[in-house]
């Protein structure tokens, strides 16, 4: 593949520091069930937003095991489900726990 960069890192403070633009971010963070809490933070949201090229996708692996992480994902969705990116969330992509959502930055 050309152009292929692939980045391993802490994702908060590599994209607070990134300058750089994506066609494809995935997010896969996990602390054994758990997804730890600045992925639902608004900072986050607006760094990996900015962080996207045009046409980009981001797809992030979630993982419910409560209804309040289920809550959470439910309104990840919507804060990026806005003019400029389409969003959807797909629910049991990988067995009962696993869902993703998948954003694509059209602007």
């Amino acid at each position: 593949m050309n152009n292929l960069q692939i980045v391993q890192s802490d994702a908060l403070s590599y994209l607070q520091n990134n300058q750089q633009n994506y066609d494809l971010i995935i997010v896969d963070i996990f602390q054994d069930v758990h997804m730890p809490d600045f992925i639902f933070s608004e900072k986050f949201i607006q760094n990996i937003k900015s962080t996207l090229n045009t046409n980009g996708y981001l797809l992030i692996n979630t993982i419910v095991t409560t209804q309040e992480i289920a809550e959470k994902i439910d309104f990840l969705t919507k804060k990026l489900n806005i003019p400029g990116f389409d969003a959807k969330l797909l629910k049991q992509v990988l067995g009962e726990h696993n869902n993703l959502i998948i954003i694509k930055k059209t602007i």
